[in-house]
């Protein structure tokens, strides 16, 4: 009767466990199909870091122009608003002219802004192709906003020359002490170098796919010997 007791003891305890092991497995697989997509997305972050890093080396001055318009938009909405340096009549009321002169000008910044961010947009498309060497073919669009950014910037260029060859004769044409007009007028003669330096890249990619295709001919074209 003991040993029989002991066998039932047995046989009833070990359901009794099946349930914990049971557990003990399913949260095993959770924690290793978890740790296996924790590094999978680790790996596809660090290349999508790598990739917009890339990115980001050759278009950050282009995105600080980008926000300096911006910011200069919003400052000439601003000052169009405000009513404190608009002449006023004898009854205190502004003059109508100059605040519909005033938002004359604020639509003619607006476009001028669309107009360059378009043009920026444009250029960072044709960065991401070269990078990526993908074809780019030109459109009389992507050819107007490529030249709107050679017109945007290539004056930057003419005036710098003109500024170092003035502080050369020890002339004083540079403001210093203003650091944001410094640094966009620095900026500013970036976008004519990238744009240049994209067509470049592209017209030499061009050339490369077609002496591939000159020199690789069929064997019904090739020219007698």
């Amino acid at each position: 009767m003991h040993m029989s007791q002991l066998q039932t003891a047995s046989t009833t305890a070990q359901p009794q466990y099946r349930p914990f092991f049971t557990i003990i497995i399913h949260l095993t697989a959770i924690y290793s199909s978890q740790h296996q997509w924790l590094h999978c997305r680790i790996i596809i972050g660090s290349h999508g870091y790598t990739t917009m890093f890339q990115r980001l080396k050759r278009t950050w001055p282009l995105l600080l122009l980008w926000l300096d318009l911006i910011y200069s938009f919003i400052l000439n909405i601003v000052a169009s608003i405000s009513l404190e340096q608009t002449p006023a009549s004898q009854n205190g009321l502004p003059v109508s002219p100059d605040i519909a002169f005033s938002w004359l000008q604020v639509i003619a910044n607006g476009g001028m802004v669309l107009t360059l961010s378009f043009a920026f947009s444009i250029l960072l498309q044709l960065n991401r192709a070269m990078q990526q060497h993908q074809a780019w073919p030109m459109t009389p669009v992507r050819i107007s906003a490529l030249l709107i950014v050679l017109a945007f910037s290539l004056p930057a260029w003419w005036q710098w020359l003109w500024a170092l060859w003035a502080l050369a004769h020890g002339q004083m044409v540079v403001e210093w002490h203003n650091l944001r007009y410094l640094i966009v007028s620095i900026l500013l003669l970036y976008p004519a170098c990238l744009c240049l330096h994209l067509l470049w890249i592209r017209h030499r990619q061009h050339k490369n796919i077609d002496d591939s295709d000159n020199f690789i001919q069929p064997a019904g074209n090739q020219p007698p010997y």
